[in-house]
């Protein structure tokens, strides 16, 4: 069991269908994604970077959409999700839909807007004991899937 942080860049302005959302409408820009993953980490990362993949949430739809591109993951102990996104709002990030990602609990959202402030994000996730994933750790999830 594990927390991850997905970085991901939209390169315009972007209406999306996110499931049951409906459209909803990001602006350029970087963005977080905080999730958990409650068994293998590994195939829900390498979940996430797959194209070929069946949309269950929200974050799903999103990296499907033209423009997107899912650019890092960080890995981190189980159980930080929450207080990931708790310490990103309090460093400038903001929600831009409320709700979006955060369906399970009584976060705001686990998909925020965030400036690209590589130096600050390390530091948030680093100081949460989080670790930029390994390309080899990818490739070798997504060999399993396979």
């Amino acid at each position: 069991m594990a927390s991850y942080a997905l970085c991901i860049q939209i390169a315009s302005l972007s209406t999306i269908t996110v499931g049951a959302k409906g459209e909803v409408t990001f602006r350029p820009g970087h963005y977080l994604y905080l999730g958990s993953a409650r068994g293998q980490w590994t195939h829900r990362l390498a979940r996430h970077f797959r194209a070929d993949k069946k949309q269950r949430w929200h974050i799903d739809y999103i990296l499907m959409a033209p423009g997107v591109e899912l650019q890092q993951a960080w890995i981190g102990p189980d159980g930080l999700e929450c207080s990931l996104a708790k310490a990103f709002l309090d460093q400038g990030a903001y929600v831009p839909h409320p709700g979006l990602g955060a369906s399970d609990c009584r976060c705001p959202a686990h998909f925020l807007m965030w400036l690209d402030q590589a130096h600050k994000k390390a530091e948030i996730l680093t100081r949460r004991e989080c670790r930029p994933l390994a390309l080899e750790e990818l490739n070798q999830a997504n060999s399993v899937l396979s």
